[in-house]
């Protein structure tokens, strides 16, 4: 990651599931900061890489679809994908979609309170606001 220019994103352990714990996970907690998170996601949608299709396709794949994707729900943004993550201090998501043939990339964090409703509810007041009044 380092070598991409990023200054806080450390990856040092596997992805661990709910049914899936790789051997050899690795050793420390994974370091991200929603800047970063931002960045990629725009570079993915952008296909700055190789690889990026097949990033955007796990990416469209996600099976947690209550904060990004629900949020979107009543608007007439197109759900692209989106990246959520919540641990003992935030809960939030990076979310692109499609709207007017724009990919947009958007993060939501919220501290501490784990509030999902607040979530979507953002989600879907950014993707109006820019359907109504562009950016």
């Amino acid at each position: 990651m380092s070598d991409r220019g990023y200054q806080v994103t450390r990856v040092n352990t596997k992805l661990v599931g709910e049914s899936t714990y790789p051997a050899n996970a690795g050793v420390g907690p994974n370091q991200i900061n929603t800047d970063e998170l931002t960045e990629m996601m725009v570079s993915i949608y952008n296909r700055e890489h190789p690889g990026d299709e097949e990033l955007i396709k796990t990416l469209m794949s996600q099976d947690d679809l209550v904060l990004g994707h629900q949020g979107l729900r009543n608007s007439k943004a197109f759900w692209m994908g989106e990246k959520t993550g919540q641990n003992s201090k935030a809960l939030g998501t990076t979310v692109a979609f499609m709207l007017d043939d724009e990919y947009y990339i958007v993060s939501v964090v919220l501290d501490y309170s784990g509030n999902e409703r607040a979530i979507r509810e953002t989600i879907n007041a950014i993707a109006n606001h820019i359907d109504q009044n562009g950016l």
